[in-house]
């Protein structure tokens, strides 16, 4: 038998005694093989064997929205209708988002390009920080309308922001909301503390509202 062709698809082979052709081909692993019949040229056998070979796997076409397609579909749905909010969102997705990301889909968006990309751009952590805010709520936006599978973490999230300040703590609602309410209940009692209550709620003051009641309770026990 003697080999007439070889390639990384498979060779064709013709059989000195009989004459006939024969494929060969590599698959899993695996080595196949299959009679082709009588064929009087090469070329011929070759044409004959191309229906066995093994084509390479395609890519599959993603199925995930490119970022101009989520970005649009995002303020008709999402955008915060704020006028001051959404006039930033539109400067960070006009002049940096888009003409970066523009040709990419949504996935294409991971933790370490959008953190170097970041560090390249000539502005303040604050303003790295608002992109980086408009990123993590397209991918958001992408889980919420099924673009993208909502088990996963949101990526940006790992994203840091070098020289960035960490976000300030709001006062819990608890003292915010009581601290008012108790200084108005104790005024006729306290006028006093009654007042300094009022005026540590207006100010989102964490101070205990028992601890100004016992002091003033104190006092009173000590002048009767």
């Amino acid at each position: 038998m003697r080999r007439e062709s070889k390639s990384t698809t498979g060779s064709v082979v013709r059989d000195r005694r009989s004459k006939k052709w024969q494929f060969f081909w590599w698959a899993d692993g695996r080595r196949h093989s299959k009679r082709l019949g009588y064929f009087p040229t090469k070329t011929a056998a070759r044409n004959a064997a191309q229906q066995f070979r093994v084509q390479p796997a395609q890519p599959k076409p993603s199925s995930a929205p490119t970022v101009p397609e989520l970005v649009e579909r995002y303020r008709a749905e999402r955008m915060p209708t704020r006028t001051d909010t959404k006039r930033s969102y539109e400067v960070w997705i006009s002049n940096h988002i888009i003409p970066k990301w523009g040709g990419c889909t949504i996935t294409d968006l991971e933790p370490r390009p959008v953190e170097l990309w970041l560090e390249s751009l000539s502005l303040a952590p604050k303003s790295k920080t608002h992109i980086r805010g408009v990123l993590h709520n397209l991918w958001d936006f992408a889980a919420w309308s099924g673009d993208v599978a909502r088990d996963r973490r949101n990526p940006m999230e790992l994203v840091r922001i070098k020289g960035a300040s960490k976000r300030v703590q709001k006062a819990p609602e608890s003292h915010r909301g009581r601290v008012p309410k108790l200084g108005t209940t104790f005024a006729g009692a306290f006028p006093r503390y009654g007042f300094a209550v009022l005026l540590l709620g207006a100010s989102h003051q964490r101070v205990s509202c028992l601890e100004v009641v016992r002091r003033g309770l104190a006092q009173r026990q000590a002048v009767g």
